[in-house]
């Protein structure tokens, strides 16, 4: 059920790299001084941040703001300006587009480590509303934008989201198209727990 928000969601495969808010950069040996909220992140190994080296880090955390939003809040609705890209510290949140009658459909979820919002469109396709409550990493569209150009590692890690988004939309598509609805709504809540790291029952 991971088939939207654009920018698709895998995991990175990195070690983890949690530790000292000081480190010497590989360039020059200089110490950068990590923000506190960037060197103790839960999700700093899943996100599109893993790319980033220590003083990527710190320019990512200068153009974004951390944002905690309750249950039940919307990000962004469908139709308004695209201003807006985020990654998911904690927290469950939906995609939802209007079918031909007006009524909403879910089209995505995004957990901890992903990344929702839409780089490349001008204006919002989804709303995204907050499922549970949520903590978020917030960046303008437009100085994201700047940051993948200027760290291509980042950039080719969000193509990779965004082609295993489309193969897992096609994936779901034929596995919910031939199942009785009992089957689907089990495939759907073991997705969820896989997601949310909860053991197969």
């Amino acid at each position: 059920m991971r088939a939207s928000l654009r920018a698709s969601w895998t995991r990175t495969g990195r070690p983890p790299r949690h530790g000292s808010a000081m480190r010497s950069s590989a360039a020059g040996g200089a110490v950068v001084t990590l923000p506190p909220r960037c060197a103790a992140c839960n999700v700093r190994d899943d996100a599109l941040c893993a790319t980033l080296e220590d003083a990527g880090l710190v320019a990512l955390h200068g153009i974004g703001r951390r944002r905690t939003m309750p249950a039940g809040q919307v990000l962004v609705w469908s139709g308004d300006p695209n201003a807006i890209c985020a990654t998911v510290v904690s927290g469950v949140l939906k995609a939802m587009r209007a079918g031909p009658q007006g009524r909403e459909h879910i089209v995505g979820l995004a957990f901890a480590g992903d990344f929702v919002g839409d780089l490349f469109a001008d204006t919002a396709n989804e709303t995204i509303r907050v499922i549970t409550d949520a903590e978020l990493c917030v960046y303008p569209r437009a100085a994201l934008q700047n940051m993948l150009d200027a760290h291509p590692a980042m950039e080719r890690l969000l193509l990779h989201r965004a082609l295993g988004a489309l193969d897992d939309a096609r994936m779901w598509m034929l596995m919910l198209g031939r199942k009785a609805a009992g089957a689907r709504i089990a495939t759907f809540l073991l997705e969820m727990a896989r997601r949310m790291g909860q053991p197969d029952p």
